[in-house]
């Protein structure tokens, strides 16, 4: 499946390009190692599964622009953190951008697949009577980093929901 980047296309599936990927993963970045080994089939697969990702958890400001658009973006009524209007007509660099390193995360590992409670660093789980017991040599795993998520602040906000609808919690240790 090609990737399809063009803004309120009907077909489009990826926020981000490969060439502008690449760009910003390689040259923006200083590690790099797990996308440039990815073969390119494999970093536009993970670039359509970030773009997927990101529209299911996030809660994105504005409106569509057009009901034809396959994906959510691009959005009309959006601001960005120095009061312009970001344009309706184009995917905002940042969201690219967003797009890219959440890609890179997700062939570093799936982050989306269902972990459950012992994948959120706990070594044990027991319902009747509850009992938790933390594993403190693992920590707290989410879908999105808190990098990705901090680009997207003046797009959107997270909604809270897994990549299936079910609820996310986020867990504090003390």
């Amino acid at each position: 499946m090609a990737l399809i980047t063009t803004p309120k296309a009907a077909d489009a599936n990826s926020y981000c390009s490969l060439t502008d990927a690449d760009d910003f993963l390689i040259n923006g970045r200083t590690s790099t190692v797990t996308w440039s080994t990815a073969t390119s089939q494999d970093k536009e697969k993970s670039l359509r599964y970030a773009t997927y990702l990101l529209d299911r958890l996030f809660d994105w400001k504005g409106s569509v622009t057009t009901n034809e658009q396959a994906l959510r973006w691009p959005r009309s009524g959006v601001v960005d953190s120095d009061g312009r209007i970001i344009n309706a007509n184009t995917i905002p660099a940042i969201l690219a951008r967003a797009t890219s390193e959440f890609a890179v995360e997700l062939l570093k590992k799936d982050r989306a697949s269902d972990n459950g409670l012992l994948g959120l660093g706990f070594s044990e789980a027991k319902v009747g009577p509850i009992s938790i017991k933390l594993d403190t040599t693992k920590g707290q795993e989410t879908i999105l980093t808190d990098a990705i998520v901090e680009l997207l602040t003046e797009l959107g906000e997270t909604n809270g929901k897994g990549p299936s609808g079910g609820r996310i919690v986020k867990l504090n240790r003390s």
